[in-house]
């Protein structure tokens, strides 16, 4: 992926891929609001951020 500082990325759930995506704003082409309630994620989950098991070094 090559990212240049014009680019701009909104953090979604991916339907298709049931998971968690960044999606890059010039590329999506349409949107649609609904009347759906999005489930409360957290967002370390969805991007599957890995937690520390320590603290770093000073």
């Amino acid at each position: 992926m090559h990212l240049s500082a014009g680019d701009a990325y909104i953090v979604g759930w991916c339907r298709l891929r049931d998971d968690g995506r960044v999606f890059r704003l010039d590329r999506i082409r349409s949107i649609s609001l609904t009347a759906e309630v999005a489930p409360v994620r957290d967002l370390d989950t969805v991007l599957d951020v890995p937690f520390p098991t320590t603290a770093p070094d000073a």
